[in-house]
């Protein structure tokens, strides 16, 4: 009997993968309750911004100051920044040394926070 010669065999074929081109992550979504606290925290800096008045020059129009609020799980006011254009030097160390005697401590915020607002702000006592 005579074999026949034995053949190689090939290596099996490496499955081919689709390109699949994948949509950026959605971000994820607030919880009803960030969501309410975040609510929360924005009214409390609406109502303590009025504290600002004395800031402003009596015969200054209406001035927007756009601010970032550095605010401690706690609620205390760390800093202050001010984003955009800056404030005069006399109105920027009024806004940040009244803004960071602020506290939140009534909003329970789950950890510290930034928050973005513009102040408009008009004279006033």
């Amino acid at each position: 009997m005579h074999a026949a010669p034995l053949k190689p065999e090939k290596p099996p074929e490496k499955p081919r993968l689709a390109k699949v081109a994948l949509a950026p992550p959605k971000p994820p979504q607030a919880s009803p309750l960030l969501r309410a606290r975040r609510d929360l925290l924005l009214a409390a800096v609406r109502a303590r911004a009025a504290s600002l008045r004395p800031c402003v020059p009596g015969d200054a129009a209406e001035l927007r100051v756009p601010v970032r609020l550095h605010v401690s799980k706690t609620g205390a006011v760390k800093s202050v920044e001010f984003s955009g254009e800056a404030p005069s030097h006399q109105l920027g160390d009024c806004v940040r040394r009244i803004a960071t005697g602020w506290n939140f401590e009534d909003v329970e915020l789950p950890s510290d926070v930034e928050l973005f607002a513009t102040f408009a702000l008009s004279p006033g006592a």
